[in-house]
């Protein structure tokens, strides 16, 4: 999508585009690639849907760049124990010690799964986890909050408009089948705007 808008719109020098995405879109390649596109300025939630409330989920614990480590909601330091290569995925693990974990009064909550067997709680972070981190912290300014903001008044309601239409689901299938359906559904929703604006317009006069 990134490609196909720096293809569409020639920007001026120094211009940037304003990049608005939900959380659907905060993975560590999206967020890492962006970083290689300084004409896209993005704004990218990185609220974590979670059916249960966790107080001791990863993203409760907070990372120190400068002396890489976690500190968990207890206060105490996950250091970083050692490199990590899963599957080609290159990262890093950090951990607590018996020491640290095996007294505290969180331990039920926080140190479950395979940490059970080790006695402390470990977090696994990828290569992607320093970019996760600076849209955390950009996310967190009131003037980024300002600009998501705008994302639920002029994204949102054109699809909304559309369910609210009967389209919840496309009839015809492929991709030339997919976007021929849409490309009428929104040219519909479009040309209803232009009459019931011209109509308030005629009002007014």
């Amino acid at each position: 999508m990134v490609e196909l808008l720096l293809k569409n719109i020639k920007l001026k020098e120094e211009e940037t585009i304003i990049l608005d995405a939900d959380a659907g879109y905060n993975c560590g390649k999206n967020l890492a690639y962006l970083e290689t596109k300084p004409e896209i300025d993005p704004y990218i939630s990185m609220h974590r849907r979670r059916k249960i409330e966790d107080d001791y989920s990863k993203d409760k614990f907070k990372y120190n760049e400068q002396n890489d480590e976690y500190t968990c909601p207890q206060g105490k330091i996950l250091e970083h124990l050692r490199d990590i290569n899963h599957k080609g995925q290159k990262g890093s693990l950090y951990g607590g010690t018996l020491e640290k974990c095996i007294y505290c009064s969180a331990r039920n909550q926080c140190v479950t799964g395979a940490d059970i067997k080790r006695g402390y709680r470990t977090i696994a972070d990828d290569a992607y986890a320093v970019f996760r981190n600076a849209m955390k912290a950009k996310m967190q300014l009131p003037e980024s909050k300002e600009i998501y903001r705008k994302r639920s008044g002029e994204v949102e309601p054109r699809f909304g408009n559309l369910k609210t239409k009967g389209m919840r689901y496309v009839r015809l299938r492929r991709l030339k089948g997919v976007k021929t359906e849409f490309f009428f559904a929104t040219l519909a929703s479009n040309l209803a705007r232009i009459i019931k604006l011209q109509s308030q317009k005629a009002q007014m006069a």
